[in-house]
């Protein structure tokens, strides 16, 4: 983190930490969760991040205390599952909910719903 960069909040977190949850369409709340969110940092983000430590990061688990501040590197793989080039970039956006593109988050595509005619457009 240059010097320059932003100071890591626990608003900054809570706000991150929810609109990861509305991304994924789940709520981060029993260890097979923190081990699914560390799964898809691990293929989307290519950063790897603990089950344990997403679960301090959400305050699941309380081994490190009230005061536990997630690591840089930490925060920088949540922000980029979003969207984010890093939490920098993520305070900086006046609203870090609506960003321009919708993450994927599957392995596959199900076409099935797809009519004649509909154009889907997959970028990266």
């Amino acid at each position: 983190m240059s010097e320059n960069s932003s100071k890591i909040t626990p608003e900054g977190i809570q706000v991150l930490r929810n609109i990861i949850e509305d991304k994924l369409e789940r709520k981060m709340c029993t260890p097979t969760d923190f081990v699914f969110l560390s799964d898809i940092i691990a293929r989307n983000v290519k950063m790897a991040v603990s089950p344990t430590t997403l679960k301090r990061v959400w305050g699941y688990s309380s081994d490190k205390g009230k005061e536990y501040q997630p690591a840089h590197y930490t925060i920088c793989a949540l922000t980029k599952l979003i969207g984010f080039r890093d939490y920098d970039d993520f305070i900086a956006s006046p609203d870090p909910a609506h960003i321009q593109s919708n993450m994927f988050f599957s392995d596959s595509i199900d076409i099935s719903a797809l009519r004649t005619g509909d154009v889907l457009l997959v970028m990266w």
